[in-house]
């Protein structure tokens, strides 16, 4: 079964590899939930992403470390329609409705949206590292992780800050512990 965690960016300000694996390295230092060799590779060319080069929008990647990785990173440009708007309207209702146009109208100006997926067969913490990689592309990009199935550490479905995650997963012991 495929798990994904999405991140509505309010910045359109450019990322890197590089950048994204400091911040979950940051986020989980206590359990070194990150695979030391977790590398980004693009899905079209199968070529090694330099860590400090920006990734591109729409950008396609998946994951390779020695643990086998089944994760996916995906940039895509939001259409800025309704198909956009009811989708945070349906999974932001942890938000009050003021909450969800401030931050669909800052996310269409940032005009992307950032998914992160692990597919069948994963290692062991592979969604330790996911939470890990949602909560710092949200933190890069000034944005919000959207939890779309309660599997996930139980945080319940709905859109939060970063440390509005970090702060649900101490509680749970999910990514920390």
């Amino acid at each position: 079964m495929s798990i994904q965690l999405d991140v509505i960016p309010n910045s359109s300000a450019s990322i890197c590899w590089h950048q994204i694996i400091s911040f979950a390295e940051n986020v989980v230092r206590k359990s070194n939930s990150v695979p030391r060799n977790l590398r980004l590779r693009d899905l079209r060319s199968k070529e090694q992403v330099d860590e400090l080069d920006s990734l591109a929008c729409p950008g396609y990647y998946y994951c390779t470390s020695d643990d086998g990785s089944a994760l996916t990173l995906t940039l895509e440009p939001t259409a800025g329609g309704e198909e956009d708007w009811d989708y945070l309207s349906d999974f932001g209702r942890t938000l009050v409705s003021t909450e969800v146009r401030e931050l669909f109208d800052q996310w269409m100006s940032a005009g992307l949206l950032v998914s992160i997926a692990s597919g069948g067969g994963r290692p062991p913490r592979e969604l330790k590292t996911l939470m890990a990689l949602a909560v710092a592309l949200a933190q890069l990009t000034l944005g919000y992780v959207v939890v779309k199935d309660s599997t996930i550490h139980n945080v319940p479905v709905g859109v939060y800050r970063p440390d509005e995650i970090l702060s649900l997963q101490e509680n749970d012991a999910g990514l920390k512990g």
